[in-house]
């Protein structure tokens, strides 16, 4: 596991996570830091404690998300969280919304790497972009 391996242990114990999903949640961290080098992703100093702070704290909206309909924006998605994150839960309808076009390349080679995503889109700028007509959760 990438980074801090008792954070990666607290997150599947608290959320439950079968080792596919931390895989894939792990392989999205690698990611990140390797981005991470050349573009500005996330604060530097969090890395070391991504999963507790990025991923637990995205993974805390999933209970809030079951049963309900989506889609699920993602607005200013970043580095990807919370989008991917519950992407990679298994929420299949995340759209990611990302002006800056660095960050979007992240989050296409994230998605296409990670088959994180069944149909969501990615967009740059959502001004004319769709009309969302459900509600905001």
């Amino acid at each position: 596991m990438t980074a801090n391996s008792a954070g990666a242990s607290a997150v599947r114990e608290i959320l439950g996570l079968d080792a596919a999903t931390m895989a894939r949640l792990d392989a999205y961290l690698a990611l990140l830091a390797k981005w991470q080098a050349r573009i500005n992703l996330v604060a530097p100093k969090s890395l070391p404690e991504a999963w507790t702070r990025h991923v637990l704290d995205s993974a805390q909206l999933w209970p809030f998300l079951q049963g309900r309909p989506g889609p699920v924006l993602d607005l200013g998605s970043g580095a990807g969280f919370p989008g991917l994150v519950l992407a990679i839960l298994g929420r299949p309808d995340v759209t990611l919304v990302e002006a800056d076009q660095r960050k979007a390349a992240f989050l296409r080679t994230c998605d296409c790497m990670l088959h994180a995503r069944s149909g969501g889109e990615t967009f740059g700028h959502i001004v004319g972009k769709k009309q969302f007509t459900r509600d905001v959760y």
